[in-house]
């Protein structure tokens, strides 16, 4: 495949199998095929991403350890021509199982989220794109309603449109926490609304904003539900607009947990995953309301922790830790619903997360 076909990133788990860490594959934007064209050095469970704005450095989060031992930020540079990478340096998180990383639009700052230690952290990047120990981290208390919710668990970290806020979602305490971006000092700030809760037993996980910017989606795992918010980057406040069930009602299958939530780029719909069930979920967006209909459910592989769409919107690619495999879609705009293209599945160990360059 060409070079100058687009560069795709994808993070995996290295829990007993024998994958290589963060693998780089070029994307077909006619077709859909995705090519593994190399893999960067061996890291520990590198599951989740992100990308420097500049596009020649990436930072991937260690994942293993649910214990007391802190997990790794690591900073590597990134070939755009060949997808080799190569490590710059690596930081310490504060917290054991860091489950989700992003970095802000400016290249300031990147912050994490920690599921085991029910944390984050912020990293200042330096000039060479290599970060900073922690200049900022904070432990969650609090609990909830459900089993799992004894503790915190910190579950991912957004960085909102305006690029002046970052919000953790918990599942542990059903909270999303909101805080207002110190890029200077390389701190979080709590917003003057300085959380939102949802529901309890929910079980905050993922959260999308819209293309408009004004609103917000946050899919639950522990209730396998999607919260629709609206969003006020003018005082950081998020607030309830309705709750829809990921599941249908009757529906008796094997436990389910809700994992991934995505918008396409012209904010016209937007999807979710179920793990357990084994589907994603399809919905229209109202453009007046941000309200959503229910379309239906496409089958996709075992447990679909998460999942991409490309940039022109033409395809959605799902990535199955269970199966091995990601698999491709065309999306249909005229219906909503996924059009699964078979020969385009991509055998992968453990892959978790998808990523363009």
């Amino acid at each position: 495949m060409s070079d100058q076909c687009p560069l795709v990133l994808l993070g995996t788990s290295t829990r007993d199998n024998d994958s290589k860490g963060v693998y780089a594959a070029r994307q077909d934007t006619e077709t859909g095929q995705l090519e593994i064209v190399g893999h960067g050095p061996q890291l520990n469970s590198p599951t989740f991403i992100a990308v420097h704005p500049s596009k020649k450095v990436i930072y991937a989060i260690d994942s293993l350890g649910g214990g007391k031992e802190a997990s790794t930020l690591t900073a590597l540079t990134l070939e755009s021509d060949t997808g080799e990478m190569a490590v710059i340096n690596t930081a310490s998180t504060k917290g054991p199982g860091t489950c989700h990383v992003s970095v802000d639009r400016e290249a300031t700052m990147v912050v994490t989220a920690s599921f085991a230690g029910g944390c984050a952290s912020a990293h200042l990047i330096r000039e060479d794109g290599g970060v900073s120990a922690a200049t900022w981290f904070e432990k969650y208390e609090g609990s909830s309603c459900h089993p799992r919710q004894t503790v915190s668990h910190a579950h991912s970290v957004w960085i909102d449109p305006t690029d002046q806020y970052a919000l953790v979602c918990d599942l542990g305490t059903d909270l999303v926490n909101i805080y207002k971006l110190d890029k200077e000092n390389g701190t979080l700030v709590s917003s003057r609304s300085p959380y939102a809760r949802i529901k309890g037993g929910c079980g905050a996980r993922h959260l999308c904003f819209h293309p408009n910017g004004k609103w917000a989606y946050v899919i639950s795992e522990l209730n396998s539900a999607i919260t629709f918010f609206d969003w006020d980057a003018g005082t950081g406040a998020l607030t309830e607009v309705e709750h829809i069930a990921t599941l249908p009602e009757d529906y008796d299958g094997p436990n389910n947990t809700a994992a991934d939530i995505h918008c396409t780029p012209d904010g016209s719909l937007l999807y979710g995953t179920n793990r357990g069930q084994d589907m994603i979920i399809m919905c229209r967006v109202d453009q007046e309301t941000g309200k959503l209909t229910f379309l239906g459910y496409e089958r996709c592989g075992d447990h679909p922790r998460n999942f991409g769409i490309d940039p022109e919107g033409k395809f959605l690619y799902c990535c199955h830790l269970g199966s091995n495999d990601v698999f491709c879609y065309r999306i249909n705009y005229d219906t909503g619903l996924l059009e699964r293209i078979e020969e385009n599945t991509l055998a992968l160990p453990a892959p978790v997360c998808i990523k363009w360059v």
